[in-house]
């Protein structure tokens, strides 16, 4: 490697641009019809790498490719469904300023315990 030079990233970086990003092209595609029961066809990874191209600049990391895309919605699904599961229980709400469930110590300690 020459001197002065960073090594190239081999993991991307998803901030929140990048995920809005996702899911906005995520949401074109679908009014598209571009999903099948099985999940998004292969163009739509191909189409959020293109609205994620230059991506990398913001967040560091390394550019977005269309497996990168597809295993981080994947995250972002696990992510939300933890987070809708906790809003069904007794005590969990949610903070709009912060974006995240909230719940008294005593709840958060009761339900660590389990």
């Amino acid at each position: 490697m020459e001197q002065g030079r960073k090594p190239t990233p081999r993991n991307t970086k998803w901030c929140s641009s990048c995920k809005a990003t996702l899911v906005s092209t995520l949401k074109k595609e679908a009014q598209k019809e571009k999903q099948s029961d099985t999940g998004w066809k292969k163009s739509t990874w191909t189409a959020c790498v293109v609205d994620l191209k230059g991506s990398e600049l913001i967040c560091g990391g390394a550019p977005k490719k269309a497996s990168s895309c597809r295993d981080h919605w994947g995250n972002m699904k696990v992510q939300a469904k933890v987070v809708r599961k906790l809003q069904e229980l007794s005590g969990f709400g949610w903070g709009d300023e912060a974006k995240c469930v909230t719940a008294p110590d005593n709840v958060w300690d009761a339900y660590i315990v389990v």
